[in-house]
């Protein structure tokens, strides 16, 4: 559908501070917390930053599992 997915959990880019992040995260797999949005990744931003995060240091992309669609269905919803 082209929709950003959403998820219950929701991770916050260290880099521009996107939050939530959308789609999929790049996670360092050396820092505790450190994670990416994907604009980010690709833009080579993680190459600024100051330790404990360091240019050198593994990143992994992350799929973000989207939140399961809950809502009403149209008979409900049309119901009085």
């Amino acid at each position: 559908d082209g929709l950003p997915q959403l998820s219950a959990v929701q991770f916050c880019c260290d880099v521009c501070g996107m939050i939530p992040i959308l789609n999929s995260r790049w996670h360092c797999a050396i820092c505790k917390d450190f994670d990416l949005c994907e604009a980010c990744h690709a833009a080579g931003a993680e190459d600024s930053l100051m330790p404990p995060h360091s240019p050198d240091h593994p990143l992994r992309r992350i799929p973000i599992p989207p939140l399961p669609h809950v809502g009403v269905s149209s008979d409900a919803a049309n119901a009085t």
